[in-house]
Formats: C-alpha cells, structure tokens, sequence
C-alpha cells in the first residue's frame, strides 16, 4: 500500500526537504505553501504540484517542524538561520522522506 504522500513528485519533496535541513529558498510556490498561503499557491503550481497539493499541504503539516512554516515570519526566520542546521538538529533525526529513494 502506497503513502499519502506517493502523489508529491521527488522534485518537490527534494524543495521541501533541502529547505527544512539547509534554509534554501524552495521558490515562490513552496515559499506560498510554507507562508499557509494557500491562494496564492495554486496560482503558481504547475500542474503536478496542482493535482498534489493537499498531499503537499498534510506533509508540511505533519512532516516537518512547525517552526518551519505557517506564517511569512516564521518562514524569514528559518531561512535566515539556515534550516534546521542552524539550531544544532541533527539530520538524521529529521525523518522526512517519506519515500525511502536516494533521490535527494
């Protein structure tokens, strides 16, 4: 049986999860997604993030630390000081790949 999040392509999941470990900017859409901006992000999904984006949504929800997202500010902050390496977590605690590929 597939993961509810089998509908994310790797290229998003690799985004999201390079802006969770290292603070990289993941681009307008995942930065919308991230802000909870939801709006804004469907008008700038491409049509596979578009089909996926309640997956993307449920991931950023139950996948990665709320410190991370929900608000603008909340965002700059995680940015700034470089992802989760910027707090001293290590990153192999961070269990993130939902899917066990080597793609990231």
């Amino acid at each position: 049986m597939g993961s509810e999040y089998d509908i994310i392509n790797d290229h998003t999941l690799c985004l999201i999860n390079e802006y969770v470990r290292r603070g990289e900017y993941p681009g307008d859409f995942l930065l919308s997604c991230l802000e909870n901006k939801f709006v804004a992000a469907v008008t700038q999904a491409d049509d596979l993030n578009r089909i996926a984006i309640v997956a993307i949504a449920k991931y950023i929800y139950n996948r990665i630390p709320s410190a991370a997202w929900g608000s603008r500010e909340k965002v700059d902050r995680w940015l700034d000081k470089g992802g989760s390496r910027g707090d001293g977590t290590d990153d192999s605690a961070l269990d993130l790949i939902e899917r066990g590929k080597d793609a990231f």
